[in-house]
Formats: structure tokens, C-alpha cells, sequence
């Protein structure tokens, strides 16, 4: 029975150390530029957690590595922690200049997060032109929300001369994808149809 309380005891302090070290092995693979390890770390000291205390401004420092390593889940917290100033000093300039950055080198979130910027003028000057060439990007690629606008732009004819069936095409897009917004839209369109408005 000492045996068997010794290994348990042993074990215990095996594995608290070990995730003691948890830390520092993820730190020597981040300085190799290890994605995972960037992630991991931004992670673990956002949230916090009973080993480590909770650090925005390395959580900060190990996004933006990882940004900088391309990873697409990163490079958008990293903008969110400038937007927010955690871990950073709060500057919407640099939020939206890595936004661009990002939305330009093909980043599909960012494209769309940016797209709605410039279409409601939140952080940046109202933009119609840029905000439909990120949405059409981003809805090319599948996104529903950016199909939905590109909806919208064209049924109000914002930037592009109103076009019923054009919007009615990415209405029907959305709603394939089982958006309820994109369902009603295409509805609301064919009944015009029906009526002969269009």
C-alpha cells in the first residue's frame, strides 16, 4: 500500500512539474517560430489559468507573431486586441492598416470584416466601392454574410445600378447555404416578380 501512495505521490509531482514546464517548452518552439506554439501561448495567457496568470500583453506579443506567420485566426485577434487596447495601447489607425494588410493578402475574414467597415463607415470613411470589391471576394469564396450584402448593395443600388436579378442571384446564394435573411430576401424578390415590378 506505500508503494502504491509513493507512485501516486511521485506521478502527482511528475505531472505538475511537467505542465509546470508546459510553458517554457511552448516559449523555445514560439522563438522557433512554431505557429501552434504562438497560438498556444497567446491563448493560455489570455485566458489565464491556475499556472499561469492572465497577460494581454503577451497574449498580445504571441498573436502577432503568429500574424506575422500568416496564421488567419491570429492576424484578427491581433486587429480585435488593437480595437480593444488589451495588451496593446488602443489604436484604431493600426487596426485598420493590418485589417488592409490582411484583407489584401487574401485573408477571407478579414475581407469581410473590412468590407463591412467601409460599408457602414465604422473606423474608416464610408467606402461603397471597396466595400463591394471585398464582399465580392469574400462571397466569391463562399461567405454568406458577404453574399447577403452584395445582395443588399444591389437590390438598393449602392455603388452598382440597382439590379433585382443580380441581387436576387446572391440572395439565393445565401439562402442556399440556409441563411434565414437570404430566404426572406429571395422571397420578397420573386413575390416583386410576381407583381411585375421587376
Amino acid at each position: 500500500m506505500k508503494k502504491i501512495k509513493f507512485f501516486v505521490v511521485l506521478f502527482s509531482m511528475f505531472c505538475l512539474f511537467g505542465c509546470g514546464d508546459e510553458v517554457s517548452k511552448l516559449k523555445k518552439y514560439a522563438e522557433n517560430n512554431d505557429v501552434d506554439a504562438q497560438m498556444k501561448l497567446a491563448k493560455i495567457y489570455y485566458d489565464g489559468n491556475n499556472k499561469v496568470s492572465q497577460d494581454y500583453k503577451e497574449s498580445f506579443k504571441y498573436y502577432s507573431q503568429a500574424a506575422e506567420n500568416k496564421n488567419i485566426d491570429a492576424q484578427l485577434e491581433t486587429v480585435w486586441m488593437l480595437f480593444g487596447g488589451k495588451g496593446t495601447d488602443r489604436d484604431f489607425n493600426k487596426a485598420v492598416e493590418l485589417l488592409n494588410k490582411y484583407a489584401d493578402g487574401g485573408n477571407k475574414k478579414a475581407q469581410e470584416v473590412l468590407a463591412s467597415m467601409y460599408y457602414f463607415g465604422i473606423f474608416v470613411k464610408k467606402n461603397y466601392q471597396r466595400a463591394f470589391d471585398l464582399f465580392l471576394i469574400a462571397a466569391e469564396d463562399g461567405k454568406l454574410y458577404a453574399q447577403e450584402k452584395l445582395g443588399d448593395m444591389y437590390y438598393e443600388g449602392e455603388y452598382v445600378k440597382k439590379n433585382y436579378n443580380k441581387a436576387l442571384e446572391w440572395y439565393r446564394k445565401a439562402a442556399d447555404q440556409g441563411s434565414l435573411y437570404g430566404k426572406i430576401a429571395a422571397i420578397e424578390i420573386e413575390q416583386m416578380e410576381l407583381k411585375g415590378e421587376l
